[in-house]
């Protein structure tokens, strides 16, 4: 991955993302949209993602880093807020911190948690990191988050790194980036699976966010197309499913502040055809790096 990542800042990309799970489940059902294919072979092997962005700001340093997701519930958020400054400072404040609530049951459940209450408890979370470094000190007294008056770790580099929230627009996903978030991070899959409209829910963003009293302008976000990397996908393949440059174009209409392709990571012949790909399509965005 860290050679990944050098490859990556050496074409010209703004940033490395990385996703979170840390097991899986053989009794997990398989969701809908993994229905024709089935749930992809990576689930079973993901490096830990912070530990692998704080490797990538000393092999890259360029690069803003972020994850695409952290699942929320899993985390307590003293540990998770000291983790998450920690990477912000190493990368000089590029950072951005996508979350999302999972949707795999059994694997929640064997972190603890109820998968109906994994929603409640996320927004309970972001609230508190938020709380931790607004303050010099904070406490907590919610349903799910309880802590004492202290002191944590604050992101050197100001402001702190967004904190954007993954899954699609449903009410209470909707609640925690319109009331606490810094920002939407969707999939390609939600068009592709639910025929869900990216262009109406910015739409619903923008409205939900403007009853907050809050400016969607001020909002950071950031569209995966997560479909290129679930399986491992030979350049000639990626190059057919890969988004072009009027997808691009269109994302950057809408507001989307980064754009992340998903690369087929774990085969570096396939790799290397794909980031040659998308280098090409995504050219016009790229950093000059002479």
């Amino acid at each position: 991955m860290l050679e990944q990542a050098r490859a990556v800042e050496g074409k010209g990309f703004a940033s490395f993302f990385c996703g979170e799970h840390h097991h899986y489940p053989e009794s997990t059902p398989v969701p809908e949209f993994y229905k024709e294919t089935g749930v992809p072979g990576f689930y079973r092997s993901v490096p830990d993602p912070l530990i692998t962005l704080g490797a990538v700001t000393a092999v890259a340093p360029k690069l803003l880093v972020g994850t695409s997701i952290l699942l929320l519930p899993i985390h307590d958020p003293l540990t998770l807020a000291n983790r998450i400054a920690t990477v912000a400072d190493m990368a000089s404040g590029k950072a951005i911190i996508g979350m999302g609530v999972g949707w795999n049951e059994p694997e929640l459940r064997n972190h603890g948690i109820e998968f109906a209450t994994r929603v409640d408890r996320a927004y309970e979370i972001m609230v508190a990191i938020k709380r931790m470094w607004a303050d010099r000190t904070s406490s907590y007294d919610g349903d799910f988050v309880k802590y004492e008056e202290s002191s944590v770790a604050h992101p050197v580099n100001e402001p702190y790194p967004p904190l954007i929230m993954g899954g699609r627009l449903l009410k209470k996903n909707l609640k925690i980036i319109a009331e606490a978030g810094d920002g939407w991070l969707p999939t390609d899959t939600y068009e592709r699976t639910f025929g869900t409209s990216l262009d109406e829910g910015i739409e619903k963003l923008n409205a939900a966010v403007r009853e907050q009293g809050r400016d969607p302008a001020s909002l950071t976000n950031v569209f995966l197309y997560a479909e290129t990397m679930l399986y491992d996908r030979d350049p000639e393949t990626f190059a057919k499913d890969a988004p072009t440059r009027d997808d691009l174009a269109r994302l950057e209409r809408l507001g989307f502040k980064h754009v992340l392709i998903g690369l087929p990571a774990f085969s570096s012949e396939h790799f290397y055809g794909a980031i040659e790909h998308a280098a090409k399509v995504a050219e016009p965005w790229l950093f000059n790096t002479d």
